[in-house]
C-alpha cells in the first residue's frame, strides 16, 4: 500500500514502497503461470502494481493460463447473462447509416488520405517510419 505523509507545506504526498529483489524475483519465477489477483494477494501489491512491474520486467503470462483464464471469465454467471439471448434481433438491424449510399467509397483515390474520426487513415496502407 502507498503511505501517505505530510508535506511541509500541508498538503499530503504519496510514498511508494520500492520493489525488493525477493519480490522481484518471486514476480519473475510465479508470473507466467498465476493469476495476477494471486500473485498481488501474495506480494502484498496492487494487481495493477503487479502488472506495471511485470511489464517493466518482460515477463509475459503462459499463453494455456490466459486460455483458462478466459474460460473461466466465460463460465462465469454475469457473463452469460450479459450475452444475447438465441433469436435476438438488434434495435438498429437494416438501418442505414448518415452518409451511406451503396459504392460511395469504391470512388476514392487508392492513395487518397481518408478522415477517420480525428485520424488521418491511407486507403492502401498506413505510412511507415524510416
Amino acid at each position: 500500500r502507498a503511505r501517505v505523509r505530510r508535506a511541509d507545506d500541508g498538503g499530503a504526498r504519496v510514498t511508494r514502497r520500492a520493489w525488493t529483489a525477493t519480490e522481484i524475483e518471486t514476480l519473475m519465477r510465479l508470473y507466467p503461470d498465476t493469476p495476477t489477483c494471486d500473485l498481488a494477494r501474495q506480494l502484498k501489491r496492487s494487481v495493477r502494481a503487479v502488472y506495471q512491474q511485470a511489464e517493466i520486467l518482460g515477463v509475459r503470462k503462459d499463453p494455456a493460463l490466459n486460455v483458462e483464464l478466459g474460460k473461466r471469465v466465460a463460465a462465469h454467471p454475469r457473463s452469460i447473462a450479459a450475452r444475447y439471448k438465441k433469436g435476438h434481433v438488434p434495435a438498429n438491424k437494416g438501418v442505414r447509416r448518415p452518409g451511406y449510399a451503396p459504392g460511395r467509397y469504391s470512388t476514392k483515390k487508392v492513395d487518397s488520405p481518408v478522415m477517420v474520426g480525428a485520424m488521418l487513415h491511407w486507403l492502401s496502407k498506413q505510412p511507415t517510419c524510416s
